[in-house]
């Protein structure tokens, strides 16, 4: 194999580890996103119906779609 394609193949691998670096780290920014928006709507809720806050609060589905809609997301559901 020629030292040029060696070179180029060496390029290529290092170029598709650094894609994939990116996309790890798009991925954990959404995720946290995700996280985030999730527990600003428990806010939220907590908020409008006087909910004791824990962090482990659990609310009931249709609560929470209720309150997606009154919020203007009502494309989300639950478990978005």
């Amino acid at each position: 194999m020629k030292l040029k394609e060696l070179n180029d193949i060496k390029q290529k691998c290092y170029d598709l580890e650094n894609d994939l670096e990116n996309e790890r780290n798009k991925v954990e920014f959404y995720e946290n996103q995700r996280r985030k928006e999730d527990q600003v709507v428990k806010d939220l809720i907590a908020i409008k119906y006087d909910i004791p806050f824990t962090d482990n609060i659990q609310l009931q589905v249709t609560t929470v779609e209720k309150y997606l809609k009154i919020l203007n997301f009502s494309g989300k559901t639950s478990s978005h």
